[in-house]
């Protein structure tokens, strides 16, 4: 069974094939491109698995999209249209761009672009794409399995128990409240770019002090069931037209940093009082982001790993990139962990292909040692 699995049309387009449940190939369209975070058809990254595996397009018996799209488009549509102002400001202009890019006939593009029936195009949900990524990549017979990332379609958090090759969704948080958009907000909020440089948030976490963390930790409410709520009075993760944070948010942090002026504490290096003050300031509201982001993350795995009863977990989606959070939970737990080291978007090529083998064509999954 040949199974080619595809994202693309966001972010980080990449394709995946499967052969038997087994990875043969896998690749970013942006390696060859060249563009970053490159969110085209990934017909170069495509043709790089087929040519890797000795198959041609003929020889795919199945072309998995890692998302729902018109799923994703009813969230937007329903938290935007019957609002006049967001619907003047940002329902407009996203409904233009997929009308512009024609993101609502994905069946349609692929089978364009590759030239095969729509018989063999199927589609999986943003965070299954997740889960399968994570679980059906691991060593693991069973084990629960959390999926965190900004959004998919509507969810941003799930809980899993995966066994065998059958995954059971548990648990669940859906938009707005969303752990990844929260760490987005935060690295806008430090001048950096969103689905880029959230690594520098984490860097800057590790050499100052949480001096702020009260203050963001009144922000979040864990629940008994795995799931958090984030106060969205002071976020707007539904709709940003600009920022995914509001005035209130500067209020209760103080200013943003504008992106246009140099950070820099190193020692020795020459600049203002306001310069430290404020660049201190920066510091330690992501060292305080950071410790809530951790406490969240844990919570949801600890909380998986009860629900699933199980010893072992798997982690898959942006958020779970947050190294300084896995080792915590590493070193605390006794527990085997599992990170898909491409955990996201273009991880969900690999994850679509997986989870469509594994969970709706009910293959036995393969265990790797």
């Amino acid at each position: 069974m040949n199974i080619l699995g595809l994202s693309f049309d966001y972010h980080d387009s990449a394709a995946a094939l499967i052969i038997d449940g087994e990875v043969i190939a896998a690749s970013s369209e942006e390696r060859f491109s060249r563009k970053k975070n490159d969110a085209s058809f990934p017909m170069q990254a495509i043709q790089f698995c087929l040519t890797k595996s000795n198959l041609t397009i003929e020889d795919i018996d199945f072309v998995v999209f890692y998302e729902d799209t018109l799923l994703k488009f009813d969230r937007i549509f329903k938290t935007s249209f019957f609002n006049s102002q967001k619907r003047r400001e940002y329902f407009w202009p996203v409904l233009k761009d997929w009308i512009v890019k024609n993101k609502f006939f994905t069946m349609e593009k692929i089978s364009s672009f590759l030239s095969i029936p729509s018989s063999k195009i199927k589609f999986v949900k943003h965070h299954e794409a997740h889960a399968g990524s994570a679980y059906f990549c691991s060593p693991y017979k069973e084990a629960a399995i959390v999926t965190l990332d900004g959004v998919g379609e509507y969810q941003t958090m799930t809980i899993s128990k995966g066994e065998g090759s059958q995954v059971k969704l548990l648990s669940q948080c859906n938009l707005p409240h969303s752990i990844g958009l929260f760490y987005s907000a935060i690295t806008a909020y430090l001048g950096f770019t969103v689905n880029e440089d959230e690594y520098k948030v984490m860097g800057m976490a590790g050499v100052w002090q949480t001096h702020f963390y009260d203050q963001i930790k009144n922000l979040f409410e864990l629940k008994e069931d795995g799931t958090f709520k984030i106060d969205q009075s002071y976020f707007e993760f539904s709709n940003p037209v600009s920022l995914p944070f509001n005035k209130k948010f500067e209020d209760l942090l103080g200013a943003r940093r504008d992106s246009s002026k140099e950070f820099f504490l190193a020692k020795g290096k020459e600049y203002s009082n306001e310069h430290r003050v404020n660049n201190e300031r920066f510091a330690n509201i992501a060292a305080s982001a950071q410790k809530i982001t951790e406490e969240v993350i844990e919570h949801v795995v600890v909380s998986a790993l009860r629900m699933a009863d199980s010893k072992n977990v798997c982690l898959s989606g942006g958020v779970a990139l947050n190294s300084l959070a896995n080792g915590i939970i590493k070193r605390k737990y006794d527990i085997d962990m599992y990170v898909q080291p491409a955990s996201g978007d273009a991880g969900s090529s690999i994850g679509a292909a997986l989870y469509y083998y594994n969970t709706k064509l009910k293959s036995p999954k393969r265990v790797r040692f």
